[in-house]
C-alpha cells in the first residue's frame, strides 16, 4: 500500500514538474515575442482606429430622423477629436496616425494606396509607404481576459471572448490584441475616465517595457559572451 502511494506521489510530482517547465518556456515565448514587438513598434508606427457609426447613421436616414443623424454626427467627431488630442498631447513612444474603421480590411490585405491616414490635426497623409515597414494597431474598444482566436486558410481573426471589459487595447495587424507580457491593454476603470489618462498611460507602460526589454537582452547578450 505504501509502495503504492508512493509511486502516485512521484507520478503526481513528475507531472506537476512536467507543467512547470511547459509553463516557463510557453512564458519564455511570449516574453520574448513581446520584446521584439516593442522594439518594433518603437521603431515604427501605431494606428490608432477612430470611432464610426455608419450603420446607426444609415439606419437614421433610412427612418429620414435628420436631427438624430446630425447629432450622431456631431457626438462621432467630438470623440473622434478627444482621441486625436489625447495622443498628440500624451504619447510620443513612436508615430502616430489614425484611420477610419472603414479602412480596416484594406490595412488588413496590404492594399495601402486604397487607405485613408489621418495625422493628429485632422489632415490626410498623402505617403503611405510609411506602412510597408509594418505597423501596430490601437483602439478604445473591448479586452478579454481569454480571447478566442481562429485561424481558417491562413486568416486569423478574433472570435470574441470571456470576461470583456472597456480598455484601451494594442493589437496585431490582424487585429488581435498582443498577449503578456506586451502592455497591450489599459482598462478604462470607470466611464467617467478621460481618454487622455488612458493614453498617458499607456505611454508609459509602453517606454517601462522597451526599457525592461533593453536591459534583459543586454544581460542575456552579456551571458552568451561568458559562456
Amino acid at each position: 500500500m505504501k509502495k503504492n502511494d508512493t509511486l502516485k506521489n512521484v507520478i503526481m510530482f513528475c507531472g506537476i514538474f512536467l507543467m512547470l517547465l511547459v509553463s516557463c518556456k510557453d512564458y519564455r515565448i511570449r516574453r520574448n515575442n513581446s520584446f521584439d514587438h516593442i522594439e518594433f513598434l518603437k521603431e515604427n508606427i501605431l494606428l490608432v482606429r477612430l470611432k464610426s457609426a455608419d450603420n446607426k447613421i444609415k439606419l437614421l436616414k433610412s427612418n429620414q430622423n435628420q436631427a438624430r443623424v446630425n447629432e450622431e454626427i456631431q457626438k462621432i467627431k467630438i470623440e473622434n477629436s478627444e482621441i486625436m488630442k489625447a495622443f498628440e498631447n500624451h504619447f510620443d513612444f513612436c508615430k502616430v496616425y489614425f484611420f477610419l474603421p472603414k479602412e480596416a480590411r484594406s490595412l488588413r490585405k496590404g492594399n495601402f494606396d486604397k487607405v485613408t491616414l489621418f495625422n493628429s490635426k485632422n489632415t490626410a497623409v498623402s505617403d503611405k509607404s510609411i506602412l510597408r515597414n509594418g505597423f501596430l494597431v490601437s483602439a478604445f474598444g473591448a479586452a478579454y481576459a481569454d480571447e478566442f482566436i481562429y485561424e481558417d486558410r491562413g486568416y486569423r481573426g478574433s472570435a470574441g471572448g470571456t470576461n470583456s471589459f472597456p480598455a484601451l487595447v494594442i493589437m496585431d495587424q490582424d487585429y488581435i490584441r498582443l498577449k503578456r507580457p506586451f502592455p497591450s491593454r489599459i482598462p478604462l476603470n470607470s466611464v467617467n475616465r478621460k481618454k487622455s489618462e488612458a493614453v498617458k498611460e499607456l505611454n508609459k507602460e509602453l517606454y517601462n517595457f522597451y526599457h525592461k526589454s533593453k536591459i534583459k537582452k543586454a544581460k542575456l547578450a552579456r551571458r552568451k559572451q561568458r559562456d
